[in-house]
């Protein structure tokens, strides 16, 4: 065995010591590498980024190779001073002023979470804590309440190509529903959505799916977000919908 394989096996057997597996990326077939491929493919230059917490999804994005503008909108204070800090050195990455989207205006209650990817204008259902007890709700906070109608135009100009990535952790339906003035400009959405819902409140998988069916959209991949480790039962992913016609060459 050559020293590479060695060294590679001892860091495959130290990784599942700590719980990780490693695989092979696959320039094909992983979700990350689909979804750079519909960015690519569709020219995307403008992506908002609603519930950026931290920005990991802008910071992903930049990783896949995207260079266009990014727009993050977050509620939760500490969580949006770290996008804030992290967003500071790209000129293409803009964070909007700290708010909830939602579906009208006016000032709301965020949950917040001990793990802040948690954090929800929901109450959690008995299942999320559960799944993990740093979903805990630890205080609330009061913040301003807008719509993607009233703020998008901002940031929008001729000739863009829009995408939008909603992950808001069972309100997803609310930033739509604020939103339906700008579905009909965007190329595509991508949406967590729960197969169990674990959020009060949060609009069921079946409902979404016919929802953006309604406003134009054809569901295109979905990909694993959360499952339950003792069963393997999806609970959460990630689904990217596509205007519809747009993959009409895939329908000949």
């Amino acid at each position: 065995m050559s020293s590479i394989e060695q060294t590679k096996g001892f860091v495959r057997k130290l990784a599942n010591q700590l719980g990780i597996e490693i695989t092979r990326f696959n320039s094909k077939g992983s979700d990350r590498a689909r979804l750079a491929r519909f960015l690519f493919s569709r020219e995307v230059n403008l992506v908002f980024d609603v519930g950026a917490n931290v920005g990991q999804y802008g910071k992903e994005l930049r990783a896949l190779g995207y260079r266009g503008r990014i727009v993050s909108f977050e509620p939760v204070s500490h969580t949006y001073s770290r996008l804030q800090k992290l967003a500071a050195g790209d000129p293409n990455w803009i964070v909007a002023p700290r708010t909830a989207i939602g579906s009208e205006e006016g000032v709301i209650s965020i949950n917040i979470s001990v793990n802040s990817v948690f954090s929800s204008a929901l109450k959690g259902a008995n299942l999320v804590s559960w799944i993990d007890a740093n979903s805990a709700v630890v205080r609330e906070e009061q913040v301003s309440l807008v719509t993607l109608n009233s703020v998008a135009h901002q940031y929008m100009k001729r000739g863009d190509v829009a995408f939008l990535k909603i992950d808001v952790q069972g309100f997803e339906y609310e930033v739509l529903h604020g939103a339906d003035k700008i579905l009909n400009t965007l190329c595509g959405a991508q949406l967590e959505l729960s197969l169990i819902p674990l959020y009060q409140g949060e609009k069921p998988f079946r409902f979404m799916l016919d929802f953006m069916e309604s406003k134009g959209f054809e569901l295109h991949s979905l990909a694993s977000v959360l499952a339950d480790e003792a069963t393997g039962r999806e609970i959460q992913l990630d689904a990217i919908f596509i205007r519809g016609g747009m993959d009409d060459r895939l329908t000949h």
